[in-house]
C-alpha cells in the first residue's frame, strides 16, 4: 500500500516555465501571460502523466485513488496575476466573491461507481 501527497505548486507564481513547454502555444495564444501559464499547465499535466504512468508500471494504478483539487480559484485582478479566468464568477483569490472561494476538483478511481449503472 502506498498514501502519496503530492502538492503540486506549478501554477503559482512565479509566472514561468521552460520554454520547450511555451514554444507548442506561441501560435494560437497572443497574449505572453496566458501562453505562458498554458505552458505551466503542460508541465503539470506532464508531471501527473509521470505519475500515473509508474503507478501503471508497478500494477498499482486500478488500486489507486487520484484526488485533484484546488485551495482557492485564480489570482485575476485583485492580487498578481499568473494568467487565469474564474469566469464566469467574479473575484480571484485575493476576495471572498466566488472567482476566489470556489474550485474545481476531480476523482479518478477505476473503482467509482459510474454515474446511472
Amino acid at each position: 500500500r502506498l498514501f502519496l501527497y503530492l502538492a503540486y505548486q506549478g501554477v503559482h507564481a512565479p509566472r514561468q516555465a521552460p520554454a520547450a513547454y511555451v514554444e507548442p502555444y506561441e501560435k494560437g495564444i497572443a497574449d505572453p501571460v496566458r501562453r505562458t501559464f498554458a505552458g505551466m499547465i503542460s508541465a503539470l499535466d506532464e508531471g501527473i502523466g509521470n505519475v500515473t504512468a509508474a503507478l501503471a508500471a508497478r500494477d498499482m494504478f486500478a488500486d489507486t485513488l487520484i484526488v485533484v483539487t484546488t485551495d482557492n480559484g485564480g489570482p485575476t485582478t485583485e492580487c498578481s496575476t499568473t494568467g487565469q479566468s474564474n469566469w464566469p464568477f467574479r473575484g480571484s483569490k485575493c476576495s471572498v466573491y466566488e472567482g476566489g472561494t470556489r474550485g474545481t476538483a476531480f476523482l479518478h478511481w477505476q473503482g467509482l461507481p459510474r454515474r446511472g449503472v
